[in-house]
């Protein structure tokens, strides 16, 4: 089990790079493609949903501060993943 996390500005094709590299194999998690409210929640509660039932993720946002990616190692970490 693994989780990627992608880091980069707006635009520079993180969201085309796991389609074309990660889409069959890995859970995409994209904060995207959630509603407006409760952004963090929200993909906290589908990172914890994947790694739980020990599927691989893809973390597509920003993640632009080294404590943004620290909070995701964390939780990656508790489950075992390897990031």
């Amino acid at each position: 089990m693994e989780m990627i996390i992608f880091t980069g500005i707006p635009g520079s094709g993180k969201s085309t790079f796991y389609r074309q590299n990660f889409q069959d194999t890995h859970v995409l998690i994209s904060k995207d493609l959630m509603g407006k409210k409760n952004k963090p929640q929200k993909q906290k509660v589908q990172i914890e949903e994947a790694l739980g039932a020990g599927k691989s993720i893809v973390v597509d946002n920003t993640n632009v501060t080294r404590e943004l990616r620290a909070e995701l190692i964390t939780s990656g970490k508790q489950f075992g993943a390897k990031i």
